[in-house]
């Protein structure tokens, strides 16, 4: 079989969506060897004796199993009957045990249940019961598939959570023509043991994999489907386009935007109705008349016949129109009944009403009958784009895109969300007159000018396409280098559409993949000659220039023949009409992100698969009581089926909010779950026996009233007994759960919609109407909104420290710089500040009368919500009129929520209307114009009070929610220039900050413009300014530490007086909800959203209620969050924190973004917390039970003391050893005694600091050039002809060198043994045949560049400068100025100074390359004047090292540092100094840090996917305590690691000093590590000595280096299945053999050291000495050869055999190295180190040097006095 499609599959019965055409591709692959013509007799023989009653239905079941699809006994055990044990046995809701008759099982886990049904038909009539039953067996424990049959039918099952699926297949038409059909191969293929038997130990079985995934699947519509779903709603509006100009023109054209998608939404309910069978597409009628289905039918047929006929009718949206008028009126025709569904999305327009969205509908429903507008063609369009999708299908590394069919049947909720994800945060806008806009195949599909795009000039447009593709970059992401640290080679990347483009997939308009009919449907058609084939032939010629200048197609290599010249020019002309997406001509309508671009949304639906199972853990014990364990306790880790369900009455009394509810995931999946709970719950208790007359309030326990006749309306759907009860009675009490427990907020009026509407088709039903659900989910700032013990109370600090905004605003036009913000301040102080003295002075300052009335008020609204909630399900009318004219519409409601507004209003007041603000003494009766603003206000803001729109929820003291669920949004609240101005100008975002700023100026004249900037960011100001004080908003020196906090209106013992007095006057305020209103737990970090919804939803829930919400990992590990940590941790139960990474794209964002759901219970105190990190498959939180970790209090207080972060452990073994690891460690941020002093310096801003550090090329165009120390010079360069004579030097005769290497020295060719033999001491060094290696040397041999030059370097005179190539050379007086390079990201790695240098570009763009050891060298992008930087506040004459700041724990290595020179640091690369200043101790430090335990510590502290490295991440670090004893060694080896150049000559003096006594005999430069296989050996010993200080024992280092002992095949294939530990060292020199990496031979030198301590009695300290005094003192040495299984490494035979390793990392020294006498290299180090710090500097040097040990002190690294002399005065800007 060629495995591109599943035959048979479409000949089955299906019920839901089991497996996708993708998946079905796979799963075809496995299709078994034909049956032998014996197997296929007796198939026949005993189908046939079944079928006519002949044969047994056990036997014949046993049969098929066993000798047809191949479960035998061999390898696995069957069950069968009373075999089964009672371990399988599993509850049913009716009480009932129900476990498989049969079971075959494997040890390998793989698992075939098989129920057998004495039924004729399966899932149908009494049928049905058996299928409810095996998804109730499958969802109580960890199977998720099996199979029932009763011989005739058989049925493969699915059930996960909240979603079921099946396929059937029946022995009728297993012989069709008398030959085997189909079928048989179908089932032979989907039950084969292949496919039901894990590959891997807790994997899932191939078979189930693809279930998921294909479940997975229906998510990866969200990107394709919801941008179609999009060009729907833009269809509809530019087929409107002039009607909506005319009538709306003064509507907002968001309100317009809204009625559009409520049109859509209407067509959507249609399908999911159609498709469920809730409006009869059966009848001819309907069908024909209004069906949508019906419709699409007719138009495909017409459109099928070609001529364009469908652009010449217009009857398909009037009839849409109809359709939707019978859906909300209903129809009593006998030839058509129809129920009146009603509901507010169906409710007609109104061209009269203020509303702008009910103007727009009117628009919508009526214009078509005034003029011929949308015609049929565009109706199709819509239909296609909402009925149809595409989908990726695999093939091979390539894969093609094919148009499919959207199921409403299989989606619900996954739909909805789909919507919300493709319209949410999206606009609608017009294309300027003149003017068309195009849509660019680049980025997020920016919508760009033409015009602006024809103007621009080959640079620009250059520069604009490469800041415009990239896609991954948030726009508030810093422009710096380090990131590209942080991208280090993963070894788990995702594979994205670029990638599958490239792998041969055709790209169409839009960023898609498609059919070429679908391309040619991508925008609306053209015709030759028309307005829109001219703009699109004048787009697609701009673009061809776009491709030449952005090189978007690569040039063919070789001669340009005239063949490839063709090929390469239709390359050109086809990408170009790629680029060009879509056509906007002037004045049309289109719809884009707020922004400026196509895609891109910030808001993502969240996946079932994460919503369902947060869902059940978060209600599970409030629906449901645990069984008890056998000390009699309850057990809430036993599993779900076991747990015993609540009476009715308590499950139907629930109240569950979602406080931003979006397209509804978590209000659907509470329903379903309560629906279920409540189900089970009245078959447990027996509700459901006995009289069936009774209503289903009183079945429930609701208290009604019997004089209310409607209340026994609500009858039960039908007898108990009958086939569809439970399917009946399920759907009346959805409507039960949703009116009383579901409750919802958004800000989005559109998410509300949305989320409405997945509730509305959650709920449909045949026999009743659309659900009301106006008064449970709302529209509203769930965040921001007053509580009724605080509104009687003047909120001072709404105003005290409020900014206006214009702090910072220094290139106004119209507005000064602090204008809002000065008058912000002169109101405090000038009339707040008395009027509020005047009035705490007063006779009262709180009124019993308003008290009252707001407690009468939220009593008579819960009256009236009671009496609404009465009401039967079907009531939905009366509902809504309740609602509108008796609660919002009361006017005491209306009254108290204007009051709740106005406390809010002044929080957010705007600065240019203080003279209307609200003052104490005006409160309780403002002004009319003060009135009005609050209301404006509250309008735009959206003010929430929950005590009065939930009056039901808060109906006591301290009540609340029972649980809160959602998912909140990330986002942090700052503003944003790049989004704003984009809005603008959609070219901003591709300008560098300092011409933006120009721009800005410019868009400025417009003064609309700059005031809405200047609101922009009053609002976020006022924003912050909320969150930081409205839990304490009366600056009461009693409840405030902080000073900024309090507010002083009279001095001393008077304020305090005041304020108690007011205190005594606030106690008398009561409300309904916590007291203990937010935000106390916030941090003083930017606002980030969900941290704010986490501390809301506590204070919202009741006391032991319960939180399930999805939030980014900083809760758990960012420095912000420590208040909310310590809020979970010490007064809830913290319960569940499972971390997932995204790589599998749960969210369309970075894939190594991390998030987590949480689950927490108000009240008490947590003592442990089951936690996982990292996992990427959303299947592992359905079963999290089998992954999790405890993670007690005590250890969070262990390993975080301060900040109480959680560390990302993967094991019990993780914290074993962590804990070991902190008990022999200080923290690295302890500043105790025992502390190591470590102080951190951000230096200078790439972004606010550019001036300071112009790009190196206009250094060098302006005469500097490098010298030997990596300093640009500008002066007096010469060449170096011209010092040979004035030295006497003869250039042509070079000065010997003085030691002469033996030739065995070189020999590469000796093997292990006879390297062994041949070891001698010489030189200084334990030497072998090998060790050196020849270097290609010009005139002499010694170190680069120096080898050109005819005598030693340490010869010429002091004083002289040589340039870095040693052509030239200039005398130190005679330079005129001096630059330092500018640290970026990308030059540091572990223990190098200079890993890579920069050759050009910039951004993202610039390109850099490795520096190697033998010509290491800074070539950095930016310089910085020597003088700006040493007048600059980052300056400091001490050592210090530098570490790359933007880290990612799934890198190669997490943390990096090195020592460096000292040159000015970019903020990505972040200094550290020892405050003691000494060198030897900012050496270890470094060591420690870059260590391989270090690292694996720091690994579990990065919570986020990529992290700025802040002194909050390092400062609870652990350092080993005892590493003080080993400083000199420590410190030796790394500066052998990491000072390896001259330009650390003064370093290497300062090592000389008595503190070190190293020895002067050898040689500088023979201690530099510069070959592979010596810096190889010196991290290996490094390595395990700090292991050692850790007390670490072998078993501990392994498991810390686990995995990085496997082959190289093996690591690679296990990496791309995700089997690999996600933060592991594994990536350390994968593509190397075991015995080649680090990590190995670090694990190989751990167990010398170990043996060495063991030798010596256990004595660590003689242990270390020996370890490192060994091999004539240099120590552990690299094995010649390595036998991986000695070690208890490897993974297979090759690990049993000894394999070379010396030999093959190539030579210890380079020949240099060894060739300079000691005296020599002194003379030299001595001599760069006088260069480097002139003379004044290196007698000083020369005197520390030589101090007693007892008085020595570190000497001061300074720069040349003649270049700070020279520069002092300079301000630092060249240009």
């Amino acid at each position: 079989m060629n495995g591109s499609e599943l035959i048979g599959w479409d000949r089955l019965r299906h019920g839901g969506l089991l497996l996708d055409a993708t998946r079905l591709r796979r799963i075809a692959e496995h299709e078994p060897a034909p049956l032998s013509s014996y197997q296929e007799r007796e198939l026949r023989r005993q189908a046939g004796a079944h079928l006519d009653g002949g044969k047994n239905t056990t036997d014949f079941i046993r049969f098929v199993l066993e000798e047809i699809c191949g479960f035998t006994a061999a390898d696995a055990s069957w069950q069968r009957g009373t075999q089964v044990g009672a371990e399988w046995g599993r509850r049913a809701v009716t009480g009932e045990t129900i476990k498989p008759r049969h079971l075959w099982h494997t040890a390998a886990g793989a698992c075939l249940p098989v129920f057998i049904d004495e039924e004729t038909r399966l899932g149908i009539g009494r049928g049905r019961r058996s299928m409810s039953q095996i998804v109730q067996w499958l969802r109580g424990g960890n199977e998720r598939l099996a199979v029932l049959t009763n011989g005739s039918q058989w049925r493969l099952i699915f059930a996960g959570l909240d979603f079921d699926a099946w396929c059937e297949w029946d022995v009728e038409l297993w012989f069709e023509g008398g030959d085997l059909s189909a079928q048989v191969t179908t089932l032979r293929t989907l039950l084969s043991p292949a496919l039901w038997t894990p590959k891997d130990k807790g994997a899932p079985p191939p078979l189930l994999e693809a279930i998921l995934e294909s479940r997975k699947g229906q998510a990866d519509l969200s990107a394709v489907l919801g941008e179609r779903v999009r060009e729907a709603v833009e269809i509809l509006v530019q087929g409107h386009g002039d009607s909506l100009k005319e009538q709306c023109a003064n509507c907002d054209p968001a309100e317009i935007y809204r009625a559009a998608v409520r049109m859509v939404m209407r067509m959507v309910v249609v399908l999911f109705a159609e498709s469920r069978d809730l409006l009869p597409r059966d009848n001819a009628l309907y069908h024909s008349a209004y069906g949508l289905t019906g419709l699409l039918e007719e138009l495909e047929k017409i459109a099928a016949r070609g001529g364009n006929r469908l652009a010449r009718s217009w009857s398909a949206w009037p009839r849409l129109l109809a359709l939707f008028r019978l859906v909300q009126r209903g129809s009593h025709h006998e030839q058509l009944p129809v129920p009146a569904y009603g509901g507010e999305l169906f409710a007609p327009g109104d061209a009269a009403s203020p509303d702008g969205l009910l103007r727009a509908l009117f628009v919508f429903e009526n214009a078509c009958f005034e003029r011929e507008l949308l015609p049929d063609r565009d109706v199709h369009r819509m239909l296609e784009r909402l009925t149809r999708t595409r989908v990726k299908l695999r093939q091979g590394r390539a894969g093609i895109w094919v148009s499919a069919p959207v199921d409403f049947s299989d989606l619900s909720s996954e739909y909805i969300g789909i919507l919300y994800e493709g319209l949410l945060d999206f606009e609608l806008k017009t294309a300027p007159a003149g003017d068309p806009v195009i849509f660019l195949a680049v980025g997020n599909q920016p919508a760009l000018p033409l015009s602006r795009l024809e103007a621009m000039d080959d640079r620009a447009l250059a520069d604009l396409l490469e800041k415009m593709k990239d896609t991954g970059r948030k726009d508030d992401e810093a422009e710096d280098d380090g990131e590209a640290a942080a991208a280090d080679d993963n070894d788990n990347t995702v594979e994205d559409d670029d990638a599958a483009a490239a792998a041969g997939e055709e790209e169409i308009p839009g960023g898609l993949f498609a059919t070429a009919e679908e391309a040619a449907t991508a925008e609306t058609i053209e015709e030759p000659g028309d307005e829109r084939h001219a703009t699109r032939t004048r787009a697609e010629t701009w673009a061809r220039r776009a491709v030449a200048v952005g090189n978007l197609v690569r040039r063919p290599r070789g001669a340009l023949t005239p063949e490839r010249a063709l090929v390469h020019e239709a390359a050109i002309s086809r990408k170009a009409r790629q680029l060009v997406v879509k056509v906007i001509l002037p004045g049309e309508w289109y719809v884009v992100r707020w922004g400026g671009t196509r895609k891109g949304s910030g808001t993502f639906y969240t996946r079932p698969g994460l919503a369902v199972p947060t869902v059940h853990r978060t209600l599970r014990p409030l629906a449901y009581d645990p069984p008890l364990s056998a000390d009699g306790r309850p057990d809430p880790d036993a599993p779900a089926a076991s747990w015993t369900p609540k009476a009715p009455e308590a499950i139907v009394g629930l109240k569950v909010c979602d406080p931003a509810c979006g397209s509804g995931s978590f209000s659907v999946a509470a329903l379903r779950f309560l629906t279920d709970s409540l189900y089970a719950s009245l078959v447990h208790y027996h509700r459901l026996d006995g009289d069936t007359g009774r209503s289903v309030e009183a079945i429930l326990g609701i208290d009604v009233h019997e004089s209310d006749e409607k209340l026994s309306t609500t009858r039960l759907p039908c007898r108990p007994e009958d086939d569809t009860f439970e399917q009946d009675m399920k759907a009346i009490l959805k409507r039960f759960i949703v009116e009383r427990c579901i409750y919802g907020v958004d800000f989005d009026p559109l998410a509300v919609e949305l989320c409405r509407l997945a509730l509305w088709v959650e709920t449909m039903d045949k026999t009743l109407p659309f659900s009301f659900l106006d008064h449970k989910i709302k529209c509203g700032n769930s965040l921001v909104g007053a509580w009724l013990d605080q509104y009687q109370h003047y909120p001072v600090m709404a105003w005290k420290n409020r900014e206006g905004g214009d702090k910072g605003h220094a290139n106004g036009v119209h507005f000064a710089k602090e204008a809002w913000t000065k008058a912000l301040k002169t109101f405090v102080k000038e009339r707040l500040t008395p009027d509020l003295r005047s009035f705490l002075a007063g006779p009262t300052l709180f009124s019993q009368d308003v008290q009252t009335e707001a407690e009468t008020v939220h009593a008579d609204t819960l009256a009236v919500l009671a009496r609404l909630h009465e009401l039967p399900v079907h009531e939905s009318t009366e509902r809504a009129r309740i609602y509108r004219e008796e609660v919002v519409g009361a006017p005491a409601w209306q009254a108290l929520k204007s009051a709740l507004d106005i406390w809010c209003a002044c929080w957010f007041w705007p600065a240019d209307a203080l003279d209307q603000a609200p003052l104490p003494t005006t409160f309780h009766a403002p002004l009319p114009k003060t009135r009005a603003i609050a209301e404006r206000i509250a309008a735009t803001k959206r003010f929430f009070h929950w005590e009065i729109e939930f009056p039901d929820v808060f109906c006591t003291a301290g009540s609340g929610f029972d649980a809160i669920l959602g998912n909140p949004p990330w986002d942090i609240a700052k503003p944003n220039s790049k989004e704003f101005f984009s809005n603008i100008d959609p070219l901003y975002r591709a300008y560098g900050k300092q011409e933006a700023l120009r721009h800005q100026t410019n868009y400025f004249a417009d003064a609309g413009i700059e005031r809405a900037w200047l609101d922009y960011n009053a609002d976020f100001r006022a924003q912050s300014n909320f969150m930081g004080y409205a839990a304490s908003p009366f600056g009461d020196p009693d409840e405030n530490e902080a000073s900024g906090d309090r507010f002083a209106f009279a001095r001393g013992r008077d304020n305090h007086l005041y304020h108690a007095r007011w205190r005594d006057a606030r106690r008398k305020s009561r409300g309904f909800a916590d007291p203990a209103h937010p935000f106390r737990h916030q941090g003083s970090a930017d606002i980030n959203l969900y941290k704010a919804f986490l501390e809301q939803a506590h204070a919202l829930l009741r006391p032991d209620g319960r939180l399930g919400f999805i939030v980014p990992s900083g809760l758990y590990s960012d420095h912000g969050t420590g208040g909310l940590r310590r809020l979970f941790l010490d007064r809830c139960r913290w319960e569940w924190l499972f971390g997932f990474e995204n790589r599998d794209k749960v969210f369309e964002i970075d894939s190594r973004f991390k998030f987590n759901p949480v689950i927490i219970q108000k009240g008490g105190a947590t003592e442990a917390i089951q936690t996982a990190f990292m996992r990427r498959k959303l299947e592992d939180w359905e079963n999290a039970e089998a992954l999790a970790t405890p993670y007690s209090r005590a250890q969070v207080t262990r390993f975080s003391p301060r900040s109480l972060a959680i560390l990302e452990i993967q094991s019990r073994r993780d914290l074993e050893i962590l804990e070991k690891i902190y008990a022999n460690s200080v923290l690295l941020g302890d500043d105790g005694p025992d502390g190591w002093g470590i102080q951190y310096a951000r230096e200078f801003d790439m972004t606010n600091d550019s001036r300071l550090f112009p790009p190196r090329p206009r250094w060098e165009a302006d005469g500097y050039r490098p010298d030997e120390y990596s300093r640009w010079l500008k002066g007096n360069w010469r060449p170096i002809r011209e010092l040979w004579a004035e030295l006497s030097v003869d250039p042509t005769r070079p000065v010997s060198t003085p030691i002469q290497l033996e030739e065995w020295l070189y020999d590469t060719n000796a093997g292990p043994e006879e390297r062994t033999a041949l070891t001698r001491f010489v030189h200084g060094h334990l030497l072998k045949p090998g060790d050196v290696q020849r270097t290609k040397w010009k005139l002499r041999c010694a170190q680069p560049p120096y080898d050109t030059l005819p005598i030693p370097r340490a010869d010429i005179p002091e004083g002289v400068i040589l340039s870095r190539e040693a052509d030239a050379w200039i005398r130190e007086d005679r330079i005129e100025n001096t630059a330092l390079p500018l640290y970026e990201g990308r030059m540091i790695g572990q223990f190098d100074f200079s890993q890579k240098g920069w050759i050009s570009g910039k951004g993202r763009g610039a390109q850099w390359a490795d520096i190697d050891w033998a010509n290491k060298c800074h070539l950095p992008q930016y310089l910085m004047s020597t003088g700006t930087f040493l007048n600059s506040s980052n300056y400091a004459p001490a050592p210090k090292a530098s570490l790359i700041a933007i880290v990612s724990a799934t890198n190669t290595r997490g943390f990096i540092c090195a020592p460096i020179p000292n040159h000015p640091c970019s903020h990505p690369v972040p200094v550290f100094r020892s405050d003691s200043g000494i060198l030897s101790v900012t050496l270890s430090q470094s060591a420690v840090l870059n260590s391989l335990v270090f690292d694996w510590c720091f690994r579990a502290r990065l919570g986020s996917g990529v992290m700025y490295v802040s002194p909050y991440l390092l400062n609870e670090s652990p350092i080993p305590s005892i590493i003080k004893n080993h400083v000199v060694n420590i410190s030796a080896i790394c500066a052998s690691l990491a000072l390896c150049s001259q330009v650390f000559s003064v370093e290497w003096l300062s090592l000389t000093s008595p503190r070190f006594q190293v020895d002067s005999a050898w040689r500088t430069t023979s201690q530099w590590a510069m070959t592979n296989m010596e810096r190889l050996r010196l991290r290996c010993k490094l390595d395990a000595l700090i292991a050692a200080q850790f007390n670490l024992r072998a078993s501990d280092f392994e498991w810390v280096l686990r995995e990085c002992d496997k082959q190289k095949e093996s690591m690679q294939r296990e990496s791309a299945a995700g089997a690999l530990s996600p933060k592991g060292f594994w990536r350390v020199d994968k593509n190397k053999d075991p015995e080649l990496r680090q990590t190995v031979l670090t694990l190989v030198a751990f167990h010398d050291l170990e043996e060495k301590i063991h030798s010596h009695g256990g004595d660590k300290e003689k242990g270390i000495g020996a370890f490192l005094n060994q091999n004539n003192g240099e120590g552990w040495m690299l094995p010649e050869t390595l036998r991986l299984a000695d070690y208890g490494l490897g993974h297979d035979e090759r690990a049993k055999r000894p394999q070379p390793v010396v030999s093959r990392l190539g030579p210890r020294f380079f020949d240099w190295q060894l060739t300079q006498p000691p005296e020599e290299s002194w003379r030299e180090c001595h001599l760069h180190a006088r260069n480097l710090l002139g003379e004044t500097g290196y007698k000083q040097l020369l005197a520390d040097i030589k101090r007693p040990k007892e008085e020595h002190q570190a000497p001061k690294v300074l720069e040349s006095p003649a270049s700070y002399n020279q520069n002092k005065g300079e301000q630092g800007v060249l240009f």
